[in-house]
């Protein structure tokens, strides 16, 4: 095996294929980081990455709006970055309407909503959620969630209850192959899941996924800077063809994008 070579290879192959990054993570003081001031998103451009969504650890605390700040204002620093906030029922009860705030959250570059149900403490059923979930069907803005934060009986309801609405599983905060049944079922079954590629650890678990899913359903995510956001980019240079490639690297997230409206 010549090292150098693969090097170059893997330099190469970051050069020239445009990488937009769905899970980059802006660290708070109560995150466990060997720095003690994390590194900025911005460094990640040199890492070959193009363009990114942004969150914050924040956004899983409450008050989790205060997260959403911090998100809207870093990705206004750079037409590179884009947005992904957290939203919740309470966004819709006492008399707030939910449309309308979510209206302003769309003018900051929110291109991906969050919900974290076990962390903000609620459950993701439709007499909760209906008037979220139908709102960002209607605007087709894809919602993001962690597999630990969900039950998979919760996530099927709302796949075929929402079925235009583009639902992608981030590997937070365990491995996604953990749960490759539950992942594949409903993958499988509902054709508007998709999954973010962070915690794709396992060698057949990338391959099945690409065969029985698609790659136009798997869309890369670093969670950096907790992850190495080369692991996943390695994997899917030595495994997948040049077309699933640009699919997976930014294709996918890209017509996501164009969709919403």
């Amino acid at each position: 095996m010549d090292v150098k070579q693969l090097e170059k290879d893997f330099l190469t192959f970051k050069a020239e294929n445009e990488i937009f990054d769905i899970n980059c993570v802006i660290p708070c003081h109560l995150d466990v980081t060997l720095e003690d001031k994390p590194a900025a998103p911005e460094i990640y451009f040199n890492e070959g990455v193009d363009k990114m969504v942004l969150s914050s650890t924040i956004c899983m605390r409450v008050p989790y709006h205060l997260g959403n700040e911090i998100v809207f204002d870093a990705a206004a620093k750079d037409d590179r970055f884009y947005a992904s906030a957290a939203v919740a029922p309470d966004m819709n009860l006492g008399g707030r309407n939910f449309a309308a705030e979510f209206e302003k959250m769309l003018e900051k570059k929110t291109v991906i909503a969050r919900m974290f149900p076990k962390a903000h403490k609620y459950q993701l059923r439709k007499w909760l959620v209906d008037d979220v979930l139908s709102e960002l069907e209607r605007r087709r803005v894809p919602l993001m969630v962690w597999h630990m934060q969900i039950e998979w009986d919760e996530l099927a309801e709302i796949a075929e209850a929402y079925p235009n609405l583009p639902i992608i599983i981030e590997g937070s905060d365990q491995k996604t192959v953990y749960y490759a049944q539950s992942v594949m079922g409903l993958c499988e079954k509902y054709h508007n899941v998709h999954l973010e590629m962070h915690n794709f650890t396992h060698y057949d678990f990338f391959h099945y996924a690409l065969k029985y899913i698609g790659a136009d359903r798997l869309i890369f995510g670093s969670r950096s800077p907790f992850n190495d956001m080369n692991v996943p980019l390695y994997q899917i240079l030595m495994n997948a063809n040049e077309e699933e490639r640009k699919l997976i690297l930014s294709g996918n997230i890209k017509r996501l994008i164009s969709e919403i409206r």
